[in-house]
């Protein structure tokens, strides 16, 4: 009865908007259910979850019996066991499941950040054009495919977006329509978003811009509420702070060390990537961008002040993300609302709109189709996967006190329990050898998979040529083997 009362105060736009939140839901819960190998981020921010239900103010790697990625070259606090650089709202929302018990719930965390988000766009476009827009803009955000992926893995990007869409609603609400209340609450939850995930901080130059754009001066800053909204931001801060001071010895440490850990991994990418990998990363959705921007200009609708604000936001997100030095695709999600937003504008502006939209939603439908097939095939159906599973399933039955050094230590970690480091990077078989030596009377063994390294890597022809295997897998082309090294 009362679903049936909701569904009847509905209008068409709301009720189309839940059908949407329903099968986006539905799509990422999907994943779920793939038995698939997780990756490193993923494993980290599991296995340190779990460690923080058991102890809440040990936000480090010190006693844990895995690591986090640092190269060779990395010394010094930017180092493990120092762990500051992983933003912490994810970890400790997955230690309160599983310090309720409710760990079976973990994989469904970041589904409904991401589920939620969508609605979020709604509100957001709602409020900054009209009903039709939001609803065209939150189907094409639901099924962006660099959306959809960051919506499946345990990664801290859905959660930052979350808290940053909530931060600009309330953002809108407060310095747009004038609720003092919601100016508070946009301190509130910029703050939260900084501890979903550090890059919210790119935001901070977009509501200033904005700001001095609308105003054309510095008046903004004579409001009061804005001064609350500082000082709500910097209380539930503060405590992040200290922890930097306590350990790295400068409050913003953490900060810092995120900043250093993108240069660690995946190489340095040129500015324009984003743009070379737009179709993997936004497919139809970047061309309707592109048109949206000619539309605006010639029609001069970036005077409409919803219009010039998403404009900021794209320009200054596209721009620091461009110039930070490693790129992947979902570094650049926080720009994904503001696309969203404008190609909903463009469409709800041309005639047909509605058919153009259901065109573009059937792209992205195709796209996100073919993600699937993607992760299926290689995370699932792969012999290479077939035989990184079966490796993991081997290194369960070790000894408990057994130490394995494999090329991902947190997921051999995660899936065994088992001791775990990683592969020495930069390569160094002499650190390998040192390693051993480290744990003498311990049960050392090497985990290879050409899941991960290559069959003609340096490192396979150094395992071979040094250590006696006692377990292999060979399914087609894939190929996993265990060395038992004392």
């Amino acid at each position: 009865m009362f679903l049936k009362n909701f569904w009847q105060k509905l209008d068409r736009f709301d009720r189309t908007l839940v059908i949407i939140l329903i099968v986006s839901f539905l799509v990422r819960i999907f994943f779920v259910f793939f038995p698939r190998v997780i990756g490193w981020d993923e494993a980290v921010y599991l296995n340190l979850g779990k460690q923080l239900s058991a102890n809440p103010f040990s936000y480090t790697l010190l006693h844990s019996h895995w690591k986090d990625f640092a190269p060779l070259w990395v010394k010094g606090i930017y180092n493990w066991p120092n762990i500051g650089f992983r933003a912490p709202l994810l970890p400790y929302s997955i230690a309160l499941f599983y310090f309720l018990r409710l760990g079976v719930f973990v994989p469904f965390i970041v589904p409904i950040f991401s589920t939620i988000s969508i609605w979020l766009v709604y509100i957001l476009c709602k409020n900054l054009f009209n009903k039709k827009t939001a609803l065209y803009s939150a189907a094409i955000f639901s099924l962006t495919p660099i959306v959809v992926c960051i919506g499946q893995k345990v990664w801290t990007e859905s959660v930052g977006l979350f808290f940053v869409l909530a931060t600009v609603v309330f953002f809108w609400l407060g310095f747009e329509k004038g609720k003092n209340k919601h100016k508070i609450l946009f301190g509130v939850f910029y703050a939260l978003s900084i501890f979903g995930r550090y890059t919210s901080l790119w935001m901070a130059p977009v509501f200033l811009l904005y700001f001095i754009v609308r105003d054309g001066s510095l008046k903004f800053l004579k409001d009061k509420y804005l001064w609350y909204a500082v000082i709500v931001f910097f209380a539930i801060i503060f405590p992040w702070l200290v922890y930097g001071f306590l350990t790295y010895g400068n409050p913003i440490g953490p900060f810092i060390h995120g900043i250093t850990a993108t240069t660690y991994f995946g190489g340095v990418q040129p500015w324009y990537f984003y743009l070379t990998e737009s179709w993997l990363d936004f497919s139809i959705v970047g061309i309707v961008l592109m048109l949206s921007l000619i539309y605006i200009i010639i029609k001069k609708e970036f005077k409409n002040r919803g219009v010039y604000f998403l404009l900021i936001w794209l320009t200054v997100i596209f721009i620091i993300a461009s110039y930070v030095s490693h790129k992947e695709g979902r570094y650049i999600v926080l720009l994904v609302p503001a696309v969203a937003l404008l190609s909903g504008y463009l469409l709800d502006q041309i005639r047909f709109g509605l058919v153009a939209t259901l065109v573009v939603i059937a792209i992205l439908g195709a796209s996100v189709f073919g993600l699937v097939k993607n992760v299926y095939r290689w995370d699932v159906s792969s012999p290479e996967s077939f035989c990184y599973r079966q490796g993991i399933t081997q290194i369960k039955n070790f000894e408990s006190d057994a130490v394995v050094l494999a090329r991902q230590s947190p997921v051999v970690y995660y899936y065994t329990g088992k001791s775990s480091i990683f592969y020495p990077d930069p390569w160094n078989f002499e650190e390998v050898l040192r390693s051993i030596g480290s744990n003498q009377n311990i049960p050392f063994y090497v985990f290879y998979s050409n899941y991960e390294v290559s069959e003609d890597s340096q490192i396979k022809k150094d395992f071979d040529s040094n250590f006696d295997s006692i377990w292999q897998c060979q399914q087609k082309w894939g190929n996993s083997v265990i060395y038992k090294v004392h």
